[in-house]
Formats: structure tokens, C-alpha cells, sequence
């Protein structure tokens, strides 16, 4: 998979406003010659893409492109757009809306010869990080009181995690795919949970927990979001397309867990019938997402968006897993059937590398709903 990263560019003309400007073999002119309205915006975006690709070099922030252009990193540029000096509607130059988080500097200090310069922003194809390949898991009970008081050092990045929970499984699935360098403590639940966790710690009692140097993050959506935003940039949340992230999110927000848990609890055959309906007219809903509202994406891969996972599946597997064995086990349903789009997208999820590493033998579940199951 491949991102986009945004870069800032200052490139630095050396003249006078209005006069034509000379970079090398390549000339800014004022004619307006690239387009009607805009031309000398056109031309300076054509012209920073031909500076841009010189050698597939990227002129670096705050530099003439004479002095940096050959120390800089080699890139693919695959867009470039022009941010006028200290105006907020810029920001509709940019392509593939991408979100600058700030406004354009107003100029670039270069000695005395700058008189002007223009400020470009370059998107750059970059790799998304390998999952994880390992991850070490600490019990919380395990640890003294002098190493967990050390968790809270500004150097420090923990995950409190229960590999039984299906909300923390949000979050240690997350930072598994994005290779977060986070240390994870396991931290029993209800009856189980130290009592130094809520009162050092954690004072909701809940998993999954991110302390990351000293800063508190709560809720598995929102640890998610965390670690993907810094770690992954935003690439599970769709940072930069607000129509699959919208369309992401939707699926997320319309998947219902408690009928499932109610199917699983049920005892009697009318409570049974009532809780499989719910799940099987929740089901209908969420395949028909994938159908319909992601149509476009359904020759392209097995996810929602096709063959890129978001948290349309981050924040749902982690229950389906749990549940399809659990109904598996003890009522002889088979979750998925009738729902094929849905049952591929969990095939995939759940074969994927970095799920298996954030995850327990099937055993380990059906053994967990076995105090909740009745007859």
C-alpha cells in the first residue's frame, strides 16, 4: 500500500514581482500564456513540477533550489500546487484535499537577494510502514510498583491491553498494523483489574488505555485514531479522502454489537429466534454498505475500500472474530452465511499478518463466553 505525504516547499525566485523570473533553463513568465485567468499560477505550478522532477529530487523548505537540490533525498513527485503568500483560499489548490494544517509562511529568508518567494506544497508517494513482526506482551500484576510508576516517564509509550477484550483488540490490532513502538501491559478486567490501575492510571477502569510519554489516550476509537494519525499517517482513518473516510466510518457506526452478545446469552428458542433476526437485519445492513455504497471498490479488493483496510474492519472484526466462534461453538451458527461480501472482508481481516499477532488460539475465546453461555 502507498500514501501521500505532504510537503511544504519554499521555492525562492531571485527578481522583482511582476518580472519574468529565471531558474536555470526554466522561466516564470507574467504573460498569463498557461491559462486565461490563472496563468501565472499555471506556470508556476508547471514550472516547480519541472524543478521537482530534476533528478526526482525534492527542494527542501527554506532553501534556494541551487544550494539543496542536489543534497536533497530522491522522491517520486506526483502532484504539486500553489499556495499563494497568506491567503486562507490556497487551500483550494491543493489536490486530493489534503489537509495543510497550518496556512503558507510568508516568506523564505535567504540573504538579501530574495525578494519574492512562492510557496508550493509537493505530495509524495511514500510506503506504508510493515506491520509489526513481533510484539512483546507484559502482565500488569507482573510488574513493581517502582516499573509501573517509570511507565509514566516521558520516554515511555504503553498500552494497556486485555487480549480477551474485543474494544482493546481495536487498538492493539491498530498499533500491530502500524508498527507502533509501544510496550504492551495486559490488564485484567472486572473482579481481575489491580486496584493500583484505576487509581494510578486509569481512572474510567477501562481497556484499552495509551499512555504515550506522560499523555493520557482513552477509548479503543480514539487510541486507534491516535496511533494511526502518528504512526501511519491517518492511512486506516483515510486521513486525506473525506469520502472514504465518511464512507468508512459509516459501516463502523451502523454495525450493532449487542445483538450479537444478546444471540450468544440467549437460552430459551423464542429469545434465540428474536436475537438471530436482529443479527441477521443488522447483518443485511452492513452488506449492503458494501454493496451498494461501495460499489465502486468491489472489483478492487475484499475490504470495504477494495484492497485497503480501514476501520470499517478495525472496528468490527475484533467482535466478529470473538463472535463467530462463540456462536460457532455453542449455538451451531454460522455468522457469515448469506452474507458474502462480509464474510470475505473478515476472511481477509482476520488473515492478515498483524491480526494474528494480536490475537489468542480460537480456544482461548470460546473458553472466555463459556461463563456467560447458559442452557
Amino acid at each position: 500500500m502507498e500514501s501521500i505525504r505532504l510537503f511544504q516547499v519554499h521555492v525562492v525566485h531571485k527578481g522583482e514581482y511582476g518580472r519574468d523570473v529565471e531558474l536555470g533553463e526554466n522561466k516564470l513568465r507574467k504573460s498569463g500564456s498557461f491559462g486565461p485567468a490563472s496563468g501565472q499560477e499555471a506556470a508556476a505550478v508547471k514550472l516547480s513540477i519541472e524543478i521537482l522532477n530534476d533528478n526526482g529530487r525534492l527542494v527542501h523548505a527554506e532553501a534556494v533550489i541551487d544550494d539543496a537540490r542536489d543534497a536533497a533525498e530522491p522522491v517520486e513527485v506526483v502532484d504539486v500546487a500553489l499556495g499563494h503568500v497568506g491567503v486562507d483560499a490556497d487551500f483550494d489548490h491543493m489536490h486530493r484535499g489534503a489537509n495543510l494544517g497550518g496556512r503558507p509562511q510568508t516568506s523564505v529568508r535567504q540573504g538579501a537577494d530574495v525578494l519574492l518567494s512562492t510557496t508550493f506544497f509537493v505530495l509524495q508517494k511514500v510506503a506504508a510502514p510493515m506491520p509489526a513482526t513481533e510484539i512483546t506482551t507484559v502482565p500488569y500484576t507482573s510488574l513493581s510498583d517502582d516499573e509501573l510508576d517509570a511507565l509514566k516517564a516521558p520516554e515511555k509509550n504503553t498500552l494497556f491491553n486485555n487480549v480477551g477484550c474485543p474494544f482493546s483488540h481495536r487498538a492493539f490490532w491498530t498499533a500491530a498494523e502500524v508498527d507502533a513502538p509501544v510496550r504492551v501491559v495486559e490488564v485484567g478486567l472486572h473482579a481481575e483489574m489491580p486496584a493500583s490501575y484505576p487509581e494510578n492510571f486509569n481512572r474510567y477502569r477501562t481497556v484499552p488505555f495509551l499512555l504515550d510519554s506522560g499523555y493520557p489516550v482513552y477509548e479503543s476509537a480514539i487510541v486507534a485514531y491516535y496511533l494511526d494519525a502518528k504512526y501511519n499517517q491517518g492511512q486506516l482513518h483515510n486521513r486525506d479522502s473525506p469520502q472514504e473516510a465518511t464512507l468508512s466510518k459509516l459501516l463502523a457506526d451502523k454495525f450493532e454489537v449487542s445483538p450479537l452478545f444478546g444471540l450468544l446469552m440467549a437460552s430459551d428458542p423464542e429469545a434465540q429466534k428474536e436475537a438471530l433476526a436482529k443479527v441477521q437485519a443488522n447483518l443485511s445492513e452492513l452488506e449492503r454498505i458494501y454493496r451498494e455504497h461501495a460499489a465502486a471498490y468491489r472489483a478492487k479488493g475484499p475490504y470495504l475500500l477494495g484492497d485497503k483496510l480501514s476501520v470499517a474492519e478495525i472496528h468490527t472484526v475484533p467482535f466478529f472474530y470473538r463472535l463467530s466462534l462463540g456462536l460457532s461453538h455453542y449455538r451451531k451458527i454460522v455468522l457469515f452465511e448469506g452474507f458474502p461480501l462480509l464474510a470475505a472482508a473478515y476472511e481477509a481481516a482476520i488473515d492478515r499478518p498483524a491480526f494474528k499477532l494480536t490475537v489468542r488460539e480460537p480456544e482461548f475465546y470460546i473458553n472466555v463466553f463459556s461463563k456467560f453461555v447458559k442452557y
